[in-house]
């Protein structure tokens, strides 16, 4: 294979940056390519999620490969911020998870990694299943990582290798949702058991932005909060109204929440439904003012 020719920004750099002393047939360099090919619209996801999976199910260590792909596209939807980029690449997740459950079709044994030295053979006509995932169905590896980013802006403030100011941690956060809320509202994402519930991440967003009074860790820090908290509204609001409307969702009360439900003598203030979203929503215009 020889250097890829890549079109968007975001691949010329990371490709620069991270990848230009490999060889041309390196895992990483041939992914970068193919989300290149995505984000430019010169493959379609399906086309590119096949690729991509024929190049992952090739590994003898299948972890390395997908490892690779599931930090490569976080990376990749965190520079490509806009909602056509964004939804470019959701259309390829959904095509991922949608590819046949892969199994090892070569006459050798793979490996996948659990860390520590701890290596797990995948014999010959096993299916590949990492850390009790089936590969593809249940998209391995990627909502532990997501998991990981998803612990507000403070996350990127406290770092200790490379704290950033309030600004960018708020820019961080925002986007970071902007990528749950685009996954949360795509209808073909919503029949896939590993992406249908990623709208419930939502509730701990809006939680932490909006019910928490000034002189608490998370009020102190509302400013980096907000951004995060109005984009819901305004990409996946719909499916806001739905998950409280079914109100099968709980999410621990905010002391601001907390007081006005005690306040009101009623009801359970962990409980995610219409009148915490009616009340998500006149704090949010609320402090938009202040």
């Amino acid at each position: 294979m020889t250097t890829p020719s890549l079109v968007t920004k975001w691949a010329k750099a990371c490709h620069a940056d991270q990848l230009a002393n490999y060889p041309p047939n390196n895992v990483a360099t041939q992914l970068i390519a193919i989300l290149d090919q995505v984000l430019s619209s010169r493959t379609s996801p399906t086309a590119s999620a096949s690729a991509t999976a024929n190049l992952v199910q090739s590994e003898h260590d299948i972890t390395h490969g997908l490892s690779c792909l599931i930090d490569l596209f976080l990376f990749a939807a965190a520079r490509n911020t806009s909602l056509d980029s964004l939804e470019l690449l959701v259309s390829y997740l959904v095509e991922l998870a949608k590819q046949p459950d892969a199994i090892n079709e070569g006459p050798e044994p793979k490996v996948w990694d659990e860390g520590g030295g701890v290596m797990h053979e995948i014999p010959s006509g096993a299916p590949i299943i990492v850390e009790g995932k089936q590969l593809w169905s249940e998209l391995p590896m990627l909502g532990w990582n997501i998991t990981e980013w998803f612990q507000g802006p403070e996350l990127w403030t406290h770092s200790h290798c490379n704290p950033t100011t309030p600004e960018v941690a708020a820019a961080k956060w925002k986007d970071m949702n902007k990528l749950i809320a685009v996954i949360a509202r795509n209808p073909d994402a919503q029949v896939l058991p590993s992406l249908a519930r990623y709208i419930n991440l939502s509730r701990i967003t809006l939680s932490m932005a909006l019910e928490h009074s000034p002189n608490t860790r998370l009020g102190k820090n509302t400013a980096m909060h907000l951004p995060a908290a109005a984009l819901w509204f305004s990409i996946a609001g719909g499916e806001l109204e739905r998950m409280c409307e079914a109100g099968e969702q709980k999410m621990a009360a905010g002391d601001v929440w907390a007081e006005r439900v005690r306040d009101n003598g009623s009801g359970d203030s962990a409980v995610v439904d219409m009148t915490r979203l009616q009340f998500w929503k006149e704090r949010l215009a609320e402090l938009q003012q202040m």
